[in-house]
């Protein structure tokens, strides 16, 4: 049987009680090394510009669904920070995104191509029965 399938436990690091943490970004080591064996298998599209280009969760396998969100949630959500953003005229006055909105809410991603905001939440938990703005196409600002 083990011929046809490989063990699903290949992905999970050492099992660890110690709280280490990686210095560069304060996620737990095991979480760094369980994200890449994730990437490498799953060869996620984590692009830090382009949130919309992700495979969306309900098309990854049932079995799998869990796995990709827990590597997306070790990564950090995509926050350029640009100090000045496209404007655009709504309701007679100029508006734009505010860099602020990062501090506010911590799960708002913006894509530089499309001056669109995504909610990495509403991505990760998305399951088709509402509308998708800030999941697939973001919303324009």
């Amino acid at each position: 049987m083990l011929r046809y399938f490989e063990p699903r436990d290949r992905f999970i690091a050492s099992s660890s009680t110690s709280s280490e943490v990686s210095s560069s970004n304060d996620i737990p080591l095991e979480w760094n090394h369980w994200s890449q064996m994730l990437n490498h298998h799953f060869n996620l599209e984590m692009s830090l510009s382009a949130p919309y280009k992700r495979t969306q969760i309900l098309d990854y396998h049932p079995n799998d669904q869990d796995e990709v969100r827990r590597a997306y949630l070790a990564k950090e959500p995509t926050q350029p920070k640009l100090g000045t953003y496209p404007t655009k005229v709504i309701g007679g006055k100029n508006r734009s995104f505010v860099e602020a909105w990062y501090d506010e809410f911590d799960w708002l991603e913006y894509n530089v191509e499309r001056n669109a905001i995504y909610c990495l939440s509403c991505y990760l938990f998305y399951n088709g029965s509402s509308r998708s703005a800030f999941v697939k196409e973001g919303f324009q600002c």
